[in-house]
């Protein structure tokens, strides 16, 4: 069975998403470490793919090229897979670690859209990771693939485009609410000087 144009392109595909998503991973990696485990998995593409080419420029039978091929393809998509799920745990705490800091109140003053749409958005795209993860793309592919790369770019794009602009605005937030806590004590302690001042004061006019 001659390998078709389709499942070239198909292959190629998949290898260009792993790349994009590797390289943003690499990127929001706390670390910043190669991820060696896809890296694995990509150098035993690359062995049954030369395999693949080896055996069709030789003259081989095509039976033996198409072996090799969804070997490698397997490899490709578990490169993948593994890349998506380390990624989407990335993004997932750096939200989370970015918001700990503050209260609720100050989270919804800044981003009045995160509990009623972002949140739910998050926690959705959390339900349907888990599920890629335990199918590991075995029924649905393309399918699975493209839906895995794209909630995992949602949850990228929340951390980048929703959250990240509005740092500045929640610290601002967070200081002015810490400050206005502490004016009571301030004019209470202000008012108790004063009134200590004043007395000695006129005990020294006496």
């Amino acid at each position: 069975m001659i390998i078709s144009k389709e499942e070239w392109m198909e292959a190629i595909q998949l290898y260009n998403d792993f790349k994009e998503l590797y390289i943003t991973c690499e990127q929001v990696d706390p670390k910043q470490q190669a991820v060696w485990q896809s890296l694995n998995e990509l150098r035993n593409a690359l062995d049954h793919l030369m395999r693949v080419m080896d055996i069709q420029f030789n003259g081989s039978s095509s039976h033996d090229a198409q072996h090799e091929f969804v070997r490698m393809r397997g490899h490709l998509r578990r490169a993948f897979f593994d890349i998506c799920d380390l990624l989407s745990i990335h993004l997932y705490n750096k939200i989370i670690n970015t918001l700990e800091p503050f209260a609720p109140e100050t989270i919804k003053e800044a981003i009045p859209n995160y509990y009623t749409e972002l949140r739910p958005e998050i926690e959705k795209i959390q339900m349907q990771i888990s599920e890629y993860r335990r199918t590991k793309g075995s029924s649905g592919e393309p399918e699975a693939v493209q839906s895995y790369k794209a909630d995992v770019k949602k949850l990228r794009d929340i951390y980048k485009n929703d959250l990240l602009p509005k740092m500045p605005g929640m610290r601002h937030i967070h200081m002015k609410r810490r400050l206005s806590k502490w004016i009571p004590y301030i004019v209470g302690v202000g008012g108790f000087m004063i009134a200590a001042v004043t007395l000695l004061l006129k005990l020294f006019e006496q």
